[in-house]
């Protein structure tokens, strides 16, 4: 292929003053007529594959900063990954706490109950006990005056005024006893209510 004078001179021209130059493989293809177009042609040429080792060096580039983005995208992508796993480690930690935290207020809860059973069962064993004691003292006393009242019908001494101060005795502790009795039950059955509640 051949340049003519015309088109060579318009080139030559761009080269000067805006330092344009002809690019491609088109180059190949043309044949210098002189020393002036052959001069030309090699700095097309040499730019040209200047051109070629600056873009193919730029692409190397890009290509090199485009595979260490993926590799850090990779790496950031397992780390969030291991972060999910590790969130969701300390949710169901957190939830294993909370029962447990339930489970102690449960087990405070019960304790408290069962202390406060063991409370009402001393106070009611008390009763009892107190209880019993009572109704021994006045059995004892009913029959010791009953076995003086009968020595005194035994040996025919007056006991007209025996008697009436032993049916006084008796009503006395009758009344104490059935007094004693009423108050202790009461106290009782009002512990053993106490006791239900707390125990739903």
């Amino acid at each position: 292929m051949i340049i003519d004078e015309k088109t060579f001179e318009a080139l030559y021209e761009l080269k000067e003053t805006q330092e344009i130059f002809l690019s491609g493989d088109i180059i190949k293809f043309i044949e210098p007529q002189d020393e002036l177009q052959k001069v030309y042609l090699f700095e097309c040429i040499t730019l040209y594959k200047n051109s070629i080792r600056n873009r193919l060096s730029t692409s190397q580039l890009v290509l090199k900063q485009n595979l260490q983005l993926v590799k850090k995208e990779t790496i950031l992508l397992e780390t969030l990954e291991q972060l999910r796993i590790e969130s969701e480690a300390v949710k169901e930690e957190k939830n294993r706490t909370k029962e447990i935290l339930v489970l102690t207020e449960r087990d405070k809860v019960s304790a408290e109950q069962q202390v406060e059973i063991l409370k009402t069962s001393k106070k009611l064993d008390i009763l009892n006990r107190g209880l019993l004691f009572s109704m021994i003292a006045i059995f004892t006393i009913i029959v010791s005056v009953t076995l003086i009242q009968t020595a005194f019908l035994y040996k025919n001494l007056e006991t007209d005024q025996i008697i009436g101060n032993v049916f006084n005795i008796y009503n006395i502790l009758l009344t104490g006893l059935l007094t004693i009795v009423s108050s202790v039950l009461g106290v009782k059955i009002g512990l053993n209510n106490n006791k239900e509640e707390k125990t739903v």
